[in-house]
């Protein structure tokens, strides 16, 4: 029996501060459309140094599906993807960019 979310979305973030807001509720919208209401968000700061980690923090707090693994350093994009893959909890996964793209 799998415990956990039905759906983690893996997102790598560096520097990304302007865009998290609006991906993280349009995340929260297309879930709400699908009536998904099992899922979580891993935010995966890859060593931002603006007001990223801040943001999601906010995020955190405001909805307990936002997870933050904050990486000590930029270890790269596939590096951020595979550090969210080990810490996501949910039976699917999906990742997304951090940028607006």
């Amino acid at each position: 029996m799998h415990v956990g979310p039905e759906i983690s979305v893996v997102v790598p973030v560096y520097d990304e501060e302007p865009s998290l807001r609006p991906l993280a509720e349009r995340v929260a919208k297309t879930f709400a459309g699908m009536g998904v209401e099992d899922w979580e968000t891993l935010w995966i700061d890859n060593g931002s140094t603006d007001g990223t980690m801040g943001t999601l923090d906010e995020l955190r707090a405001a909805d307990p599906r936002h997870k933050i693994l904050s990486l000590s350093r930029h270890v790269g994009h596939s590096g951020a993807i595979a550090a969210g893959l080990d810490f996501a909890s949910g039976l699917r996964g999906v990742m997304l960019d951090g940028d607006p793209q």
